[in-house]
């Protein structure tokens, strides 16, 4: 009776290499955009347990498991890379801006809705909580930048409403208010949920309510009081 011989030699290189080929014909290339989203992913995830400032191009590589290569010509280093994250970040306050204008030509009206939607963002968005944190916690002069071209933006967006066409001194002092009512609710929003600063919960409906109706003045008497 014949038997079949099992051949028990290893394959040719001949062999492995058209597999290897074969399976390299068959992955799906990544888009632009796909890439972009996978490598801010995984930004995303090395930055829960490591300081942006401390994350590398080679790190978030690994984990969004693209050469190298591939990132540092997006990303020369890891300076573009967080402030290409920031800028996606960011985007969102620019498109406030655009929908109010598209909603309503009346300026209280306008940013009332600009300014409750970034209070309400700033709430639900942790991954923008976490950049604030982060912004205030840095050590190096990273964060501190990265918020700076936050400010800059947020002011090129408002010159065209706050411009100084109002010369007194009272319209200046409601610019102030109106900046530093800004800063207040995005310093809340780094309170967690059930934490409140001196009795204010921003979470709580009742008190959006009442910090909503403080910008309504202040805007009001801004743009419809008289000079």
């Amino acid at each position: 009776m014949n038997t079949a011989r099992v051949s028990t030699a290893a394959p040719s290189t001949f062999v492995l290499n058209k597999v290897l080929n074969i399976g390299k014909r068959m992955r799906k290339r990544r888009t632009n955009k796909e890439l972009e989203e996978d490598i801010f992913n995984a930004f995303r995830k090395i930055s829960k347990t490591t300081e942006l400032s401390a994350i590398t191009l080679s790190q978030v590589a690994s984990e969004a498991r693209i050469d190298l290569k591939v990132i540092r010509r997006r990303y020369p280093t890891e300076a573009d890379l967080i402030e290409a994250y920031v800028a996606c970040i960011d985007t969102k306050v620019s498109s406030f801006f655009e929908e109010a204008e598209a909603r309503s030509q009346d300026k209280v009206d306008k940013y009332r809705y600009i300014f409750q939607n970034y209070m309400k963002w700033l709430s639900e968005d942790q991954d923008f909580r976490d950049l604030l944190i982060w912004e205030l916690a840095d050590k190096t002069n990273k964060g501190f930048e990265s918020s700076q071209r936050r400010d800059r933006h947020l002011v090129e967006l408002m010159s065209k409403d706050f411009e100084p066409t109002h010369k007194s001194t009272r319209h200046e002092t409601l610019k102030h208010k109106i900046i530093l009512y800004i800063a207040g609710i995005t310093y809340l929003a780094l309170y967690k949920r059930g934490q409140n600063f001196l009795g204010f919960d921003h979470k709580n409906r009742e008190t959006f309510d009442l910090i909503d109706n403080i910008l309504t003045r202040l805007l009001e008497a801004y743009f419809e009081d008289p000079l």
